[in-house]
């Protein structure tokens, strides 16, 4: 996988420099159609280039609705989307980070705390001996020193995908991570 991604990024950045050459080409030639399909081109080439940062800022209230169902929780007041980071590729890293109601967020506690495989890992050696890592869709339950999580393994769109929902006591912002592999 990693060389095929490497000859990947090669072909883009190839076709990426040919398009501005073109463009650059068409400019000096004067030509209005040969300037607006290379114009069109290089723009398309970058798009492909900033992909995740393009995702980052595009990121909806029904998609993170969506992800949240996959670990069995529904939110039932509106909430704030307060930040999205997206990293990786071909590996997807998401980290977003929402506002949720006090009711919301105490639903969520409750379904963490009285799930039937419900785990408190509050000290180092349990942690140790612990895998939190949900296997095949199943959703794991831990509560960890300083915040309860919620975690599945599953494959979410042809991805194999890792969902870890993290809720701080102390805090009405959930954050979820969306990893795929």
């Amino acid at each position: 996988m990693g060389t095929s991604l490497i000859y990947g990024l090669g072909l883009l950045i190839l076709l990426l420099a040919g398009s501005i050459s073109f463009l650059i080409y068409t400019v000096k030639r004067k030509s209005k159609t040969g300037t607006v399909v290379a114009l069109f081109t290089t723009l398309l080439l970058l798009s492909l280039c900033f992909t995740n940062t393009i995702d980052e800022y595009s990121i909806t209230k029904k998609e993170v609705i969506a992800d949240l169902e996959h670990i069995d929780v529904r939110l039932n007041d509106d909430f704030m989307i307060l930040n999205n980071k997206i990293s990786g590729m071909p590996e997807r890293i998401q980290q977003t980070v929402i506002l949720v109601s006090t009711k919301d967020k105490s639903t969520i506690l409750n379904k963490i705390k009285n799930a039937a495989n419900f785990v408190s890992l509050l000290n180092g050696e349990a942690i140790s001996n612990h895998s939190h890592h949900g296997t095949s869709d199943n959703i794991m339950n831990s509560r960890f020193p300083g915040f309860y999580s919620r975690e599945l393994y599953s494959h979410i769109d042809n991805y194999p995908t890792r969902i870890i929902l993290s809720v701080n006591e102390n805090s009405d912002t959930v954050s979820y991570q969306r990893i795929e592999d």
